[in-house]
């Protein structure tokens, strides 16, 4: 083999690509790469025909039994997280929900059951008043 074959690089994606089924070269190219085609031709396809990994059968490019191998020798591609999850994950804020957990003794609240006197009127936390006579 004439050209370096890397995980998750563009021409390991192709051959994942190819491996479901044949395409074009121009299809492959939309598919995975945004560069024109002479680029992507000197990248991807001519080393997959060189190789012997590829073959090109009525302009349609399809994987060799040696091209099936040396995809399972470099194994699944890894796909990238979406940008989307990645913003969701960034900006959402932190609150400290957690730390905010309110520790009460019993008996620590029976203070507010029992009126404030302001004057002849005894007011309760619920709002109701009462006046004395």
């Amino acid at each position: 083999m004439n050209s370096k074959y890397t995980r998750n690089s563009l021409i390991h994606r192709a051959m994942q690509s190819l491996d479901r089924f044949p395409r074009s070269p121009e299809q492959l190219r939309t598919s995975l790469a945004h560069m024109s085609i002479v680029r992507f031709n000197e990248a991807v396809t001519e080393p997959l025909w060189r190789d012997g990994l590829a073959n090109n059968e009525g302009g349609m490019i399809s994987l060799t039994k040696l091209g099936r191998d040396k995809l399972a020798e470099l194994g699944a591609v890894k796909e990238k997280l979406p940008s989307s999850h990645r913003a969701a994950i960034i900006h959402q804020p932190y609150d400290g929900s957690e730390l905010k957990i309110k520790l009460i003794r019993n008996g620590a609240e029976h203070h507010e059951d029992h009126p404030s006197r302001i004057g002849n009127k005894l007011t309760y936390r619920d709002g109701r008043v009462k006046v004395l006579a």
